[in-house]
């Protein structure tokens, strides 16, 4: 329960506590630390306000017009995305990726989720002290799908 005595207990590991040096230290580290806190909290807010920004760019404007992108729609996030589009398209696996984690499509997820499954039905028939030949093929199952990620055929 909270009383005077309690709340005075805790002096003695506040900062204000601190020996002289060692609190100059404390002081000097979270000003450094608001200031990089601050200069980075504006960095992202200009990055925002220029990716949220209209195109100006008479080139920028051209790569749109072949897209058919409408003119109140064109930002640099649209040109950056129509880019990673024709990327793709065009066979660039790199970008192809980036278009499939936008849209949340990840193999890798989808992989993991399917060795997660047939790890867990293995672990069920191991519990239930099975000798069913399906837990001899879900085994079998994993083995490969780990084979084919880790490249062997």
């Amino acid at each position: 329960m909270a009383n005077d005595e309690n709340l005075n207990k805790g002096k003695n590991t506040q900062f204000n506590n601190r020996s002289g040096e060692e609190a100059a230290r404390a002081k000097e580290c979270g000003r450094k630390g608001g200031k990089a806190s601050g200069a980075s909290r504006n960095f992202r807010k200009a990055f925002d306000d220029l990716m949220a920004g209209k195109v100006m760019g008479e080139k920028q404007n051209q790569i749109l017009d072949l897209m058919n992108v409408e003119e109140g729609s064109r930002t640099y996030w649209t040109l950056v995305m129509s880019r990673i589009i024709l990327d793709a398209t065009a066979g660039n696996t790199g970008a192809q990726r980036i278009l499939m984690e936008f849209s949340g499509e990840k193999p890798e997820d989808k992989r993991r989720a399917a060795e997660l499954k047939l790890r867990r039905e293995i672990f069920e028939y191991q519990k239930n002290g099975s000798t069913n030949p399906a837990g001899n093929e879900l085994m079998e199952s994993l083995l490969a799908m780990e084979m084919k990620h880790d490249g062997v055929e």
